[in-house]
């Protein structure tokens, strides 16, 4: 399978416990796991499509977005959410650094 082919009936199937009712907020997950794996890796779609590698974690992903809707854990902010925030900084630290070396 290639990084471009998880869809809402894979990752559906995936999940096993999801139905046609969930179809909104799977492909929300769907687009938030590509987007994480794209930005953290900092791969282009080309060479994602390249390694079927990316589609476990990208699934595993979308099933721990759709199974932990809150983002504590026990009194502890989830460590998914707290890594997603912390990308974005790092993201965007990285977008300043290009803009300033331009």
């Amino acid at each position: 399978m290639k990084f471009s082919e998880i869809e809402f009936d894979t990752v559906k199937d995936y999940l096993v416990c999801a139905t046609e009712d969930d179809f909104d907020e799977i492909e929300m997950y769907i687009a938030a796991a590509k987007s994480f794996v794209k930005t953290y890796t900092a791969l282009s779609d080309e060479e994602l499509e390249e390694n079927e590698y990316f589609v476990m974690p990208t699934l595993m992903l979308i099933s721990s977005f759709y199974e932990n809707k809150s983002v504590e854990m026990s009194g502890k902010l989830n460590v998914i959410y707290s890594n997603l925030l912390n990308l974005g900084k790092v993201h965007s630290l990285w977008v300043a650094i290009l803009i300033q070396v331009d």
